[in-house]
């Protein structure tokens, strides 16, 4: 009687510190939370970047060297059209779009984040890029 006693505390214990771990695990995954009210820039140096009138190179090194609350990029294996891509916000709301287009980089500014969402999920790129991006956000282009 004490054998099934002992395992049943085991067991008990067993499945508490596998939730524990497991709700461990999934707070810890590195998952953006979205909230239903304003987040400033926690953490972060990008209220205070200052871009305007800036050159191509020197406003990448501005970025690439700040710290922003948000940053994800993915890449194409393509020749031509939209071959690379990354986002970068301080507020989660609008930002940085940098994209690779025919080996030519540009920087759009103010750019939502939904349209980051919608374009990283687009099946056609290249005329998401020619319709929501190009003509819509000013954009400085690579020399």
């Amino acid at each position: 009687m004490d054998f099934s006693f002992k395992i049943k505390i085991s067991l008990r214990g067993f499945l508490f510190l596998s939730f524990f771990l497991f709700v461990r695990i999934s707070a810890s995954s590195g998952q953006e939370v979205e909230h239903n009210y304003p987040v400033g820039p926690a953490k972060t140096n990008c209220d205070s970047l200052q871009i305007k009138g800036l050159g191509f190179d020197e406003t990448l090194s501005r970025i690439e060297n700040t710290t922003f609350r948000f940053h994800q990029k993915f890449k194409n294996s393509r020749l031509n059209g939209v071959q690379a891509g990354q986002f970068y916000s301080c507020d989660g709301g609008k930002g940085f779009l940098l994209l690779t287009v025919d080996k030519k980089k540009t920087i759009f500014r103010e750019v939502p984040k939904s349209v980051w969402d919608s374009l990283v999920i687009t099946t056609d790129p290249d005329q998401f890029y020619m319709e929501k991006v190009r003509d819509e956000f000013p954009g400085i282009p690579e020399n």
